[in-house]
């Protein structure tokens, strides 16, 4: 009888904090903007957010999941931010499109002072077919460079709400 109060005390905090994990884990699952003094972009759905992105990342986000053989290396998705200082624009994307990898779609465009290069490559890698995508912004001498990686087979599923993250990229002056 003596235990039986601190053994239930003890299995009613343990429910607790389990139940507060998980509501944790599945709302870092959940889409968010996410806005930094140089940029901002929303995170989609299945996505978690590196909170200390290392490797010089400003960015990183992956799924919790891998990809299944023969990509079981590889997340089912993934997202970085990198800043390339004193890197030119042009000599940048050029080496981009000359990587090696069948070029899918290449579109330039300029808003305001920004240059944009929005280049979609097709690449084998370990032989897996892997889709890269790179939105290349210049502000001032500073070139930012979302890549957003998908393995072949998980493209239909992830490429939706992917673009859609390219597209809330945003670098600020």
């Amino acid at each position: 009888m003596e235990l039986l109060i601190p053994g239930l005390l003890l299995v009613g905090l343990m429910v607790y904090a389990s139940t507060r994990i998980k509501r944790l884990a599945a709302k870092a699952l959940e889409p968010e903007t996410i806005e930094t003094d140089q940029f901002s972009i929303m995170k989609p759905d299945g996505l978690i957010s590196v909170v200390a992105p290392d490797n010089g990342l400003l960015f990183d986000a992956h799924t919790r999941e891998f990809a299944d053989e023969p990509a079981d290396g590889f997340r089912k998705a993934a997202a970085t931010v990198r800043m390339r200082e004193n890197e030119d624009f042009d000599r940048f994307s050029t080496a981009l499109v000359n990587s090696g990898g069948h070029v899918k779609d290449d579109v330039s465009s300029k808003v305001g002072e920004m240059r944009t290069r929005s280049i979609e490559i097709i690449d084998s890698e370990n032989g897996v077919s892997i889709s890269r995508f790179h939105k290349l912004v210049q502000n001032k001498e500073k070139l930012f460079d979302l890549q957003i990686e998908i393995p072949a087979d998980h493209r239909e599923q992830f490429d939706p709400a992917l673009r859609q993250m390219a597209d809330s990229f945003l670098v600020k002056d």
